[in-house]
């Protein structure tokens, strides 16, 4: 597996303890159900605990799937 498809596991993972239901890659917060605000709030503080990173509220106005939130983590590692 390389470093691509760790990350992407690894939102998957934490995005599906943040919301109990199953995510696919394609998946977004307008096709989960439980995947609501307070959700998004959860997997922000969990994702930047894990990779020791902070967004900007600007940086995420549209990160709202799995595939945004991938980019994003990747644009803040690079930088």
């Amino acid at each position: 597996m390389d470093k691509q498809d760790e990350l992407d596991q690894r939102i998957i993972c934490i995005i599906h303890g943040v919301i109990n239901q199953s995510v696919q890659q394609h998946d977004s917060m307008s096709t989960k159900e439980n995947w609501d605000s307070m959700a998004q709030l959860t997997i922000l503080t969990l994702i930047e605990q894990e990779y020791k990173i902070n967004f900007d509220i600007e940086e995420l106005e549209n990160v709202d799937s799995v595939v945004g939130w991938v980019d994003a983590v990747k644009g803040k590692i690079k930088s």
